[in-house]
């Protein structure tokens, strides 16, 4: 299965789903960095294993970006 999105492709693709959704956003909002939390849900059984039911080939394309954020 080819993955939808790779750590290179990520960004150029994000910016792409946003353009599309734009329309239809009412309600845009401003993150406040200084009150903002992550949230980063336990991945790597649930949607990196191939032999889990939720498994997601794209799911690895975030992996660098989410490093990033925990590092931040």
């Amino acid at each position: 299965m080819e993955p939808y999105v790779r750590a290179d492709s990520i960004d150029e693709k994000a910016r792409g789903w946003l353009k599309t959704i734009e329309p239809f956003n009412q309600h845009p909002i401003k993150l406040n960095n200084e009150r903002a939390a992550l949230l980063i849900v336990y991945m790597q059984k649930f949607f990196l294993d191939p032999a889990s039911p939720t498994f997601t080939c794209g799911g690895f394309g975030i992996l660098p970006n989410v490093k990033k954020l925990i590092e931040a």
